[in-house]
């Protein structure tokens, strides 16, 4: 991670042998990205397609909170939409989607310029978190529940808001990734006996048991 606290550019050489007898010098650029919403920044993701970056900006050793940067639009704080510190948890491959949370309790998502997308919960009393973001960014996995057991996983989509994954007879579901086009999640889920058993959910078939090693 690299803090970013003056506007500068540095050149790190970086050997490269081109054949046998020959070596050259070629060189790395680090471009400064400007005057963050605090004093420093420390960029800990960033978009496959290299747009977007998400990290937080401090205050000396204060948080300041989330923020993220693209080439259009620079910094942008996305605290300001919450009212208070959200965890950045991913981005989609396009960067057009940042997923993240407030204290485990409301599952949100920022396009690049900060406004802000609430994901809902699934009853009145619940919390949700999210955990991962397709790579397209139209599909969110994650976990939900009323404070204590049973905790339940969800998808979201725009269309459908949040849908339960169901169970495989336990009471815990914890959901590990998703692919690209948000049709296939995976992860953990316990059975009546109380086994942490594999899972794969689909719309089509729902959560399936992946079964053990034999």
């Amino acid at each position: 991670m690299l803090a970013l606290r003056s506007k500068r550019l540095l050149r790190a050489a970086v050997p490269s042998c081109l054949a046998a007898s020959l070596c050259s010098t070629t060189y790395a650029q680090f471009e400064d990205h400007g005057a963050p919403p605090g004093e420093s920044a420390t960029f800990t993701a960033i978009s496959a397609d290299g747009s977007t970056l998400i990290g937080r900006t401090f205050m000396g050793q204060t948080n300041v909170g989330p923020v993220c940067w693209t080439r259009e639009l620079g910094f942008v704080d996305l605290t300001s939409s919450t009212g208070a510190l959200p965890e950045i948890i991913d981005v989609s491959d396009d960067g057009q989607r940042i997923l993240g949370d407030v204290f485990l309790t409301e599952a949100l998502m920022w396009d690049p310029s900060g406004a802000r997308i609430d994901l809902g919960v699934l009853g009145p009393t619940s919390l949700s978190w999210p955990r991962v973001i397709s790579g397209d960014g139209m599909t969110v996995a994650g976990g939900v529940s009323g404070g204590s057991l049973p905790v339940a996983g969800f998808i979201w989509t725009a269309a459908g808001g949040l849908v339960d994954l169901g169970n495989l007879g336990g009471d815990q579901v914890s959901v590990r990734d998703i692919n690209r086009d948000g049709s296939v999640v995976v992860g953990l889920a316990t059975d009546a006996t109380g086994r942490k058993r594999a899972f794969r959910w689909t719309p089509a078939t729902g959560m399936v048991d992946l079964g053990g090693l034999t």
